[in-house]
């Protein structure tokens, strides 16, 4: 009876550390396929589409917000708040992809205007084949300076560059079903 006890306390134990430990989890697995080009593996970790609202909801309130002091004396400021707010649609839309969100895994920081696909001087496209230096150079793991849970259903991590640590993206995973989490937005305002 004493070890029927012990043994449903130890199993009751390493399921709630397994439960605690997915977020963690899900991170390295996300980590894993986008470092190994498997675009499938990656792509079921990330909600695109939460990721997209939730960076053009971000930048158009920037861009309102760097905007309103000029809205008072420029009657032309509000034309070009509306057309900031469309170009923010569009630049989101270029960076939220498999191959823009690994990158920004990674560590990597896209330049002002760069679109992230394969191509010269790029990184490769997930699920597209890299040359041996290459796949040793994202071997480098970029720093994650903070995560944890910021919520029963919401756990956050931190990337820094790889070239230059203070530029960090917050990262914010949603729980998905019981033990599943998916990336759901994408804040750049730590950038």
């Amino acid at each position: 009876m004493k070890l029927k006890k012990i043994v449903a306390f130890v199993a009751m134990l390493a399921i709630g550390g397994w439960y605690y430990a997915t977020p963690y989890l899900a991170i390295a697995e996300m980590r894993r396929a986008a470092q190994d080009g498997d675009a499938t593996g990656f792509a079921a970790r990330v909600d695109f589409p939460a990721v997209r609202a939730s960076l053009k909801a971000d930048l158009q309130a920037r861009i309102g917000g760097e905007l309103a002091p000029e809205l008072r004396d420029n009657p032309f400021a509000a034309l070009g708040a509306a057309l900031a707010g469309s170009m923010a649609g569009v630049l989101v839309d270029a960076l939220v992809t498999p191959e823009g969100v690994a990158m920004l895994l990674r560590g990597v920081m896209p330049e002002a205007g760069e679109r992230p696909e394969a191509g010269e001087g790029r990184e490769p496209v997930p699920g597209q084949a890299r040359s041996p230096r290459a796949a040793d150079e994202d071997r480098r793991e970029p720093a994650i300076v903070e995560r944890g849970y910021t919520g029963w259903n919401r756990f956050e991590f931190v990337v820094a560059a790889a070239e230059t640590p203070d530029d960090t993206v917050r990262f914010i995973m949603r729980r998905h079903g019981l033990a599943d989490w998916k990336l759901s937005a994408i804040d750049l305002s730590e950038r």
